[in-house]
């Protein structure tokens, strides 16, 4: 499934690997990213975060990127994929009917099983992470971004490893979400905090772009929002879930953080963990201070 050519609308996965050689974009692995919310009453649901996406190489990447532009252009057409416009028949679906709807999204679907990525989605609840880690740990460990990253990057890095695939991973991130400075900072912290075969495994920071040019987010938005109605069970017989979040064939890796693992890891800091910095403005004053100091030759980078 290698790109022959770089069009229009796969120039932005160029932009990503541009300087690569052609063998290494070959093995070169892009994990897309998207985060949903649930948003919901506390007394309903648990303000669950969900993290998902899909890797694949740069050049499969390239190659998916201009069917799924086909795909958006075939009448009736539109711009961009956001599930939660296609849910409502909001926004690029305002004026479309259910079956319509369904089937464009049908279309997109099939692309992706084509492609046939590696899925990896994580999740947490917000409440519980108030209600049992927040009092004790330091702010980066107290972040449900933070927990869902380090569960994602993880296996996919150790599998890298594994592997000896010694081209980093890049992880990209919608750069309309709005996470790009906690989101890079949690990042930086995690790697550098790793053994050195999975530190090497992973790129230097995060990547933010926009799903409406770096195409294959938009599919990652297809994902995370199925994952997130998956457990919900809301709608399960009107709106359905598309074979490629079946994890019997093993390509998917699911890892939700249950209130349990929280316990275990808040009762871990209690006794390893003292006087580290418990807001979000005293990590970026350690940060920044880190960054001073490695400047100016006092510390290793």
């Amino acid at each position: 499934m290698s790109a022959t050519h770089w069009s229009e609308a796969s120039a932005p996965i160029r932009g990503i690997v541009s300087g690569y050689s052609s063998e290494i974009r070959a093995r070169k692995l892009l994990l897309m990213l998207q985060a949903y919310v649930d948003d919901s009453a506390s007394d309903v649901k648990d303000r669950r975060l969900f993290l998902a996406g899909y890797v694949s190489t740069a050049e499969n990447w390239a190659w998916f990127s201009d069917l799924w532009s086909e795909a958006l252009a075939a009448s009736p057409s539109i711009s961009y994929l956001k599930m939660s416009e296609a849910r409502a028949l909001q926004g690029e679906f305002r004026g479309w009917d259910g079956d319509a709807r369904d089937r464009k999204i049908q279309n997109l679907a099939a692309i992706i099983r084509r492609l046939r990525p590696l899925s990896i989605h994580s999740s947490v609840s917000r409440s519980s992470v108030d209600h049992i880690l927040k009092p004790v740990a330091p702010f980066v460990l107290s972040s449900p971004y933070a927990l869902c990253f380090s569960a994602i990057m993880m296996p996919i890095a150790a599998e890298q490893a594994r592997q000896n695939n010694t081209v980093p991973i890049d992880f990209i991130f919608d750069s309309q979400e709005g996470l790009g400075e906690e989101a890079r900072t949690l990042y930086r912290l995690m790697r550098e905090s790793q053994p050195e075969a999975i530190k090497s495994a992973l790129s230097v920071d995060p990547l933010f772009r926009d799903d409406k040019r770096v195409l294959p987010l938009q599919a990652a938005d297809m994902l995370a929002w199925h994952v997130r109605r998956r457990y919900e069970r809301l709608d399960s017989e009107a709106w359905f879930v598309p074979d490629y979040l079946s994890i019997e064939d093993g390509r998917h890796i699911a890892v939700d953080i249950e209130a349990e693992q929280l316990e275990k890891i808040a009762a871990g800091l209690l006794e390893t963990i003292k006087d580290a910095p418990t807001s979000k403005k005293r990590w970026k004053e350690a940060v920044n201070e880190l960054d001073r100091l490695r400047v100016i030759n006092r510390l290793p980078k």
